[in-house]
């Protein structure tokens, strides 16, 4: 059975604003131990005309006063649960959730999806979410539905190629600010609940981060890589913590980026990205399958580099030294991307510089192998 936290929303809910709607069977329960309605009117300081449109159902009641005869009733919240509807203010719609919500993997993806490209509405009238990925506004969308949001409170809109969703609904603007901590407005930094730390969630809240603000760097021949941007180092911070969690090394890199600056979450390595691949699984479809691609082709790759490492060194050792522009024609490589090797091979000290010519065009390395290079190629196989 998939781990389900349960937390108490109404607590967090303004008491005046907010109006609870019930069923027979719930007044029923609610009201069973009233027995003198003036009494208890004069006890709760409310008018006894609207005591008894409250009594029958005809319209939502303050949550104060659900409160209040909710401890009047003896019984407790868990018998109300799904039994209600809730809204807050006058317009809305009332959705059937609460007193409590049981908080599963897709409450934590939903609102990473959010936090990292979207935000809550800063006069707190709804939740807005972008992406250029249909899939994934579908799945918030559908996830939205299913809590009772129909499609005539959620706007659908494209704008050069990026689509927007806005769901209107108060109630949920504040539950996903007061239990997930997405403040309202566009922020800059962000921490993540508590709740969130516990393993069974990890996979989750990275998922949504991923898919809202991840990409995948293959590269030729730059690292491959994965990363997590935002201005948030505060949301990375919490984000690196839990990869560390799941044995995913990772670091954050502050960089500068159109007169400001961002940060950036890497994950390097071949055995990180594989474990990020199996815990995570990406719901992005073109990241997802760049990551399949990447370590698809990741051994492939490291054995091509290999051979190369090879042929270059057997090449100086049979010709001597030899110029950059001679070793490219040689072995069939652009020069740049010979650059990339040569220069790896003088880090391992493998290979060094044997004579610079300098003229008015620029200078000239000639390149020779080394002592090292020489018994790196008789000894170690991985190199043929």
């Amino acid at each position: 059975m998939k781990f389900k936290l349960r937390l108490d929303i109404i607590s967090t809910l303004p008491i005046n604003s907010t109006f609870v709607y019930t069923d027979e069977t719930t007044r029923t329960l609610l009201f069973k131990k009233v027995k003198n309605s003036k009494e208890i009117t004069k006890r709760l300081k409310i008018n006894i005309q609207n005591f008894t449109r409250y009594r029958n159902g005809e319209r939502g009641m303050p949550l104060s006063l659900f409160l209040d005869l909710l401890k009047y009733s003896g019984e407790t919240k868990e018998i109300f649960q799904n039994n209600i509807k809730l809204r807050i203010g006058k317009s809305g719609v009332a959705i059937k959730i609460g007193p409590y919500i049981y908080v599963d993997g897709e409450w934590i993806y939903i609102a990473e999806l959010i936090r990292g490209d979207g935000h809550v509405k800063k006069n707190l009238w709804g939740l807005y979410f972008v992406n250029k990925e249909i899939d994934l506004i579908n799945i918030v969308r559908n996830f939205f539905m299913k809590l009772g949001i129909p499609k005539e409170s959620m706007r659908l809109s494209q704008n050069k190629g990026i689509w927007s969703l806005e769901i209107r609904s108060k109630l949920l603007a504040l539950i996903f600010w007061k239990i997930f901590n997405i403040s309202p407005g566009k922020r800059e930094e962000s921490r993540l609940p508590k709740f969130y730390f516990n393993i069974e969630y990890v996979p989750s809240a990275i998922r949504g981060a991923f898919d809202a603000e991840g990409s995948v760097q293959i590269g030729k021949p730059s690292p491959r890589r994965i990363t997590i941007s935002s201005k948030s180092r505060l949301w990375l911070t919490d984000l690196q913590f839990m990869l560390g969690e799941l044995k995913i090394n990772s670091i954050i890199r502050k960089e500068e980026r159109y007169k400001s600056f961002i940060y950036r979450l890497y994950v390097y390595g071949q055995t990180n990205l594989k474990r990020f691949h199996n815990f995570i699984m990406p719901n992005h479809r073109r990241r997802s399958g760049k990551l399949q691609l990447l370590l698809k082709t990741y051994n492939t790759k490291r054995a091509v580099e290999g051979k190369v490492t090879t042929m270059l060194l057997e090449s100086l050792r049979a010709s001597g030294p030899l110029k950059r522009i001679s070793l490219s024609k040689k072995l069939s490589i652009n020069k740049n991307r010979l650059s990339w090797y040569l220069n790896s091979l003088q880090q391992k000290q493998l290979i060094n510089v044997v004579e610079r010519t300098y003229t008015s065009k620029g200078s000239y390395y000639t390149y020779g192998i080394t002592e090292l290079g020489i018994k790196k190629l008789s000894e170690d196989w991985s190199l043929r």
